[in-house]
C-alpha cells in the first residue's frame, strides 16, 4: 500500500487556524490512516476530527502578520497629517514633511491591501 505524504504547508493552507503543532500531528494522521488523494475538504474533515475544538471556517481565523502595526502606522501618520493641515503658514520644508507622510499613508495602505490580498 502506497502512503500519503501531505505537506505541513498543504495542511496550514487548508487549516489556517491550526498550530505547527497541531498541522504535524495531522500530517502524521494522515501518512497512518489516508489510502487515496488527500484534497483540502478531506484534510480538513480529518482536522475537525483531530481537533474540533479548534477547526474553524478560514474567514474566522484571525491573520497575526503585523498587520495591527501596520494600521498603527496609518493612524499615528493620519494624526500627524491632521495636524499639517492646522499650520497657517508653511514654509518649504514643513511643507515637504507634509507631502512626504501623505505619501507614506499611501504606501502603508498599499502594504495593508497587499497583505489582505495575499490571506484571501
Amino acid at each position: 500500500m502506497t502512503k500519503i505524504v501531505v505537506s505541513v504547508d498543504v495542511i496550514s493552507a487548508a487549516c489556517p487556524e491550526l498550530v505547527k503543532a497541531e498541522c504535524a500531528a495531522l500530517q502524521d494522521h494522515l501518512y497512518d490512516t489516508a489510502s487515496g488523494y488527500c484534497d483540502a475538504h478531506s484534510i480538513q474533515a480529518a482536522a475537525r476530527s483531530l481537533f474540533p475544538y479548534s477547526a474553524k471556517p478560514k474567514q474566522n481565523v484571525v491573520q497575526f502578520d503585523d498587520r495591527h502595526y501596520v494600521r498603527s502606522m496609518i493612524t499615528v501618520l493620519q494624526q500627524a497629517d491632521q495636524l499639517f493641515k492646522l499650520l497657517k503658514n508653511k514654509n518649504d520644508s514643513l511643507a515637504q514633511i507634509h507631502l512626504d507622510i501623505q505619501c507614506c499613508i499611501n504606501y502603508l495602505n498599499e502594504e495593508l491591501g497587499e497583505r489582505n490580498d495575499r490571506t484571501n
